[in-house]
């Protein structure tokens, strides 16, 4: 039985099991709305529909109930509840007593499998906020940061002025993994190509998990995890051996008989240090830790790089007006957080590419964790999985004009109209949330990828491959989640230095 046949029997089985419990279990949800069918068994064809086409179910959710609430039926969730208006966005900032977003996140990754300890810990949140956070220096990461960056283009980018073809989602996560683990576990680690490989390929089986477990019932997943999930699990323990040597090391340079060694210790700057000074515990918790960061540090930042780059290949005049600023910029200020702050031009590139490619539809995902009633007088029973349709939020008329089309300057007023950066969150804008559990890496993640950016305009040129011109967007939805398209390639050449 091959691999196709038997995820084909196993999808099926696990789906009759479901519809059986839930057929015996009464729908506290009737009250609300429904995008597609309503029914116990038929809404098993509306979980299917959004599979494939979720962003169409929320748009069509979005005009028919805007300014309300509707739900679509998702498989792992039964209903999601999906809210619209700037109201219903603030009531769901109430506190994690209520309606939880740490519970939510390790729902939706199945953080049991994939992440085990983490939502128990905790910490990751504070290690962020603490060390890579709004009001944190970045001035001293970002040399190291910048120096990844290049050495990464200079490997697996084009090196001479001839034109080079490059899959771009295959190429953004090769960047953004190396980058990122630049900061999260230094030299020479990050640079370690089967570390490389195992953090990608532990990036894509959490994916996978993720997904399929979504179709099994609780009860099963401890036994499909071990029969059907193989590749998780070996990348897992890769990973963990590879960081083993490093820790020990550390361990023992970091180890200090007086104060006045301590003092003067110089631990290194990344986040695996960061962690190990947090946990001071057993080292497979601290190897989950760290790894699983990994993914939502990836994932993220890899797939709006892939947009944006998208975007500076189909029309190089972009490309012209980021690298005169870049240019302007760098010489006057150096490569700084400051410097970055006044690039008001790139900043509104990247907030445009995620209003248009929103890595996931629907943003501020929370469980409840009691009984809830918003103020309208809508009834939220414990367990019920409720989230923003931002993206529909984020293509609507009303607050975007021409919102279907892609308008890189659309935030900057030619640069005169210094507006909140990509960074700041609002109801109109929800990329990365709204309020106290907005993403807390957003402000690495965006320094991370305005670097890769600067450096890409000021030495290379990117044109999009001939076959794909014209082509329609590249974004590949699948069950709520944006995937850029494999398919799509660029050609790089190093920039033509006048003699």
């Amino acid at each position: 039985m091959n691999d196709i046949t038997s995820g084909i029997i196993y999808c099926l089985f696990a789906l009759c099991l479901i519809a059986i419990f839930d057929a015996i279990i009464p729908d506290k949800l009737c009250h609300i709305p429904t995008v597609g069918p309503s029914g116990r068994i038929s809404s098993y064809l509306g979980a299917l529909r959004y599979v494939f086409w979720s962003r169409e179910m929320l748009v069509e959710g979005y005009r028919k109930h805007k300014g309300g609430i509707f739900k679509v039926a998702e498989f792992g969730y039964g209903w999601r509840v999906m809210v619209t208006s700037k109201s219903h966005i603030e009531e769901i900032r109430l506190g994690d007593d209520v309606l939880s977003a740490s519970d939510a996140n390790n729902f939706i990754v199945e953080g049991d499998y994939t992440m085990p300890g983490v939502h128990e810990h905790q910490i990751h949140a504070p290690i962020v906020l603490s060390h890579l956070g709004r009001d944190v220096d970045l001035d001293r990461i970002i040399p190291a940061v910048y120096d990844e960056i290049v050495e990464g283009f200079n490997q697996l980018v084009a090196s001479s002025h001839e034109w080079k073809a490059s899959a771009v989602a295959h190429l953004s996560e090769q960047l953004l993994c190396r980058v990122t683990n630049r900061t999260f576990v230094g030299l020479p680690l990050c640079r370690n190509p089967e570390f490389t490989r195992t953090v990608t390929d532990l990036s894509s089986a959490t994916v996978l998990v993720s997904l399929t477990f979504k179709f099994t019932p609780e009860f099963l997943k401890p036994l499909f995890f071990r029969v059907f999930h193989s590749k998780f699990r070996s990348s897992a323990s890769r990973g963990a051996a590879l960081l083993h040597p490093v820790v020990e090391h550390r361990t023992q340079t970091n180890h200090c008989s007086t104060l006045e060694e301590a003092e003067k210790l110089e631990k290194p700057n990344d986040v695996l240090q960061w962690t190990m000074d947090a946990l001071n515990g057993a080292f497979e918790t601290l190897a989950t830790q760290v790894l699983s960061l990994t993914f939502p540090a990836m994932h993220g930042p890899s797939t709006t790089f892939s947009h944006a780059l998208y975007h500076l290949a189909a029309d190089p005049t972009y490309v012209k007006v980021l690298r005169q600023e870049a240019h302007e910029v760098t010489q006057r200020e150096g490569l700084t957080k400051s410097a970055l702050r006044q690039m008001y031009m790139l900043d509104s590139f990247l907030k445009e590419t995620l209003r248009k490619h929103s890595p996931i539809l629907a943003s501020m995902l929370r469980m409840a964790k009691k009984d809830f009633m918003f103020s309208d007088g809508t009834f939220i029973p414990k367990g019920t999985m409720v989230s923003v349709a931002s993206d529909a939020i984020h293509h609507d008329e009303g607050f975007y004009s021409d919102p279907e089309v892609f308008n890189p300057w659309r935030f900057s007023d030619d640069g005169t109209n210094k507006i909140k950066d990509v960074t700041a969150t609002s109801t109109e804008f929800l990329i990365f949330g709204h309020g106290r559990h907005a993403c807390p890496g957003r402000f690495f993640a965006f320094t991370e990828l305005k670097l890769m950016l600067i450096h890409l305009v000021l030495n290379y040129d990117v044109i999009l491959a001939d076959s794909l011109i014209g082509s329609p967007s590249p974004d590949i939805w699948l069950n709520g989640v944006n995937f850029p398209n494999p398919r799509v390639q660029v050609l790089f050449r190093k920039v033509q230095v006048p003699g």
